[in-house]
């Protein structure tokens, strides 16, 4: 799962072009990938994706879209078994992941190599005022990451005396 500079999925190198169409499917993703271990609540989801539909029809919506996302990524562990929704690490990976991941090994330069846009960059979903919102504040923040990481790299690099790296 990309979710820096964009919003699509690959697997083995090839864009899923038939799975990137379908934007509250990624969106779910994205939510469930930037929440990483913490995972994201049921009423969340519900909230941010479906916020103009009575809580019976959009529960129903996000079990549609659950079974259809785990059908077409033929991957039936998308998702862990937990109070939260929250994905299988070892079903798909994603960049926000190795970016937090790469930080959190001290490892500044991956996490750097990881970030290749804004967070959701261009992604909207219509009547869903509330998930903007939040991708703006996740945006913000991952912003913010990626400044210090890249100000610690540069300060490294000159540290070691590699101009060039520091630049």
């Amino acid at each position: 799962l990309h979710t820096f500079g964009g919003l699509f999925l690959e697997r083995d190198g090839t864009r899923l072009d038939a799975l990137s169409s379908q934007r509250k499917g990624l969106a779910l993703l994205a939510m469930l990938a930037a929440a990483g271990e913490r995972g994201v609540s049921r009423e969340t989801a519900l909230a941010l994706l479906w916020p103009d539909s009575p809580e019976d029809r959009a529960r129903t919506s996000l079990r549609q879209l659950v079974h259809a996302l785990r059908s077409q990524l033929e991957e039936p562990e998308l998702l862990e078994q937990s109070a939260e929704l929250r994905l299988n690490p070892l079903a798909i990976a994603s960049d926000i992941a190795d970016f937090r991941d790469a930080i959190e090994r001290g490892s500044m330069r991956d996490a750097v190599e990881h970030y290749t846009g804004p967070f959701l960059d261009g992604v909207q979903l219509r009547g869903a005022d509330g998930f903007e919102r939040w991708v703006e504040t996740e945006r913000n923040k991952l912003a913010h990451m990626v400044m210090r990481t890249l100000e610690r790299v540069a300060a490294e690099a000159a540290r070691a005396g590699d101009v060039h790296v520091a630049v």
